[in-house]
């Protein structure tokens, strides 16, 4: 309320009359309502940890705060997930998926899905479950944030009903993979393709690629790539640059660079590993035929054995460099004789040539060179070595180790040290 004064207009008994004036004030505003892309939410959620489910139709869900839960219906819905981690299953329909803040997983659905994750690192589907079930039929688009994300152009889309995905990875190093992929798929990183019964396109993935559970071809660029094949029977072709490959079946041909190939998992067989310049590493799990040859740098294949396997049939041959088989992740003792070409332990068998150095487990080891110049590590346990012919290097490690240098000019670091 104000006051307002008038000046003397008339006489009432000489007074000077005041009227009291009531200026209304603007009732407070309104919070306005929730929307999501610009459209008002139809369905609202609470700061709290929701569960909701949409309906038949079309929805608009603004989910709010916490780690939500939303699961659509069959309408063409649009979600914004809010602050917190949250799980947005588009299911049926064309949906739009908001992640925002948080780390979310976005599970596109059946139809031509848009997939957004927002600023942090998120996991991307583009069926309703994950894999390995198969799902959607739509061309989709996944686009990451600035976290690390994972980009599954999975099941029945692009590469199982035909119709092209989109992928954009942002910022941060990005995952795109095809696990639950009903057939192969040719990844070109270079090219920033995957064809399959489509071709689908990603830009800004600067992380990693996986294949499906079946016969797929991964190819790597010049620079640094990280690829992994997947369960099926797999070309990965690394290139130029320091990559980091994975399969389990298949062929892995590293290319120039510092490589590191693993076998991935400990089913693997049918596997060649061929190696080129460089000083690569490849880690060899249990598993059935596999070939490892080395290339023109120093070489260091790596043997893995978990308790109680069904052990390793593998066949390594070195290359033009100094190579190296270390046993160092066996907790077995191990047999290696580099003169008859055998390493045996448990189970295991693997076939060596033109190998320059083994090293031990921690167990009592018996490693046995040949005519050259070898490099026996006993490392724990208590050794034998035995260098043979040519000028040797002999190091027994902890434990009480006897170290047997041979002909030539040997170097033998072991609690006894004879010759013969």
């Amino acid at each position: 309320m104000s006051m307002v004064g008038f000046g003397r207009a008339g006489s009432l008994g000489g007074a000077i009359v005041l009227v009291a004036a009531v200026t209304a004030m603007p009732p407070a505003s309104a919070e306005p309502p929730p929307t999501c892309a610009g459209q008002a939410a139809t369905i609202v959620g609470t700061d709290g940890d929701d569960v909701l489910h949409g309906t038949s139709g079309t929805d608009v869900v603004s989910l709010g705060e916490g780690n939500d839960r939303f699961n659509a219906g069959l309408g063409d819905d649009i979600v914004c997930g809010g602050p917190g981690s949250d799980v947005l299953n588009g299911m049926g329909g064309a949906d739009t998926l908001y992640g925002e803040a948080g780390f979310d997983q976005l599970y596109g659905g059946l139809g031509a899905d848009h997939l957004d994750g927002g600023l942090d690192g998120d996991d991307l589907w583009d069926d309703t479950m994950g894999p390995p079930t198969a799902g959607g039929d739509g061309a989709d688009v996944l686009i990451g944030g600035d976290g690390n994300d994972q980009l599954q152009m999975s099941a029945g889309d692009g590469l199982g009903g035909g119709s092209p995905d989109e992928a954009d990875g942002g910022a941060g190093r990005d995952r795109v993979g095809y696990l639950s992929s009903p057939v192969g798929v040719t990844i070109r990183v270079a090219a920033g393709t995957a064809t399959g019964n489509a071709v689908d396109r990603f830009v800004a993935v600067e992380g990693s690629f996986g294949g499906s559970l079946h016969a797929d071809t991964l190819i790597g660029t010049p620079g640094a790539d990280r690829l992994m094949g997947g369960g099926g029977k797999d070309r990965v072709l690394g290139g130029a640059g320091n990559d980091v490959l994975m399969a389990d079946r298949g062929v892995v041909d590293a290319g120039p660079g510092n490589d590191v190939v693993d076998s991935e998992n400990e089913s693997a067989r049918d596997l060649a590993v061929r190696l080129d310049d460089g000083d690569d590493r490849v880690t060899l799990w249990t598993g059935r035929s596999i070939e490892v040859r080395g290339g023109d740098g120093n070489d260091t294949v790596t043997v893995v054995e978990p308790h109680d396997t069904a052990g390793l049939r593998a066949r390594i041959t070195g290359g033009r460099g100094h190579d190296r088989v270390s046993f160092a992740n066996v907790p077995r003792r191990i047999h290696v004789d580099l003169a008859a070409g055998l390493a045996t332990f448990y189970r295991s068998r693997l076939h060596l040539h033109y190998v320059d150095e083994i090293v031990g487990s921690s167990k009592d080891d018996t490693l046995e060179g040949n005519a050259d110049d070898d490099v026996l590590r006993g490392r724990g346990g208590d050794d034998v070595l035995r260098g043979r012919g040519g000028p040797d290097l002999l190091i027994g490690g902890p434990g009480h180790d006897v170290a047997y240098g041979g002909p030539g000019r040997d170097r033998c670091f072991a609690e006894r040290r004879l010759s013969y």
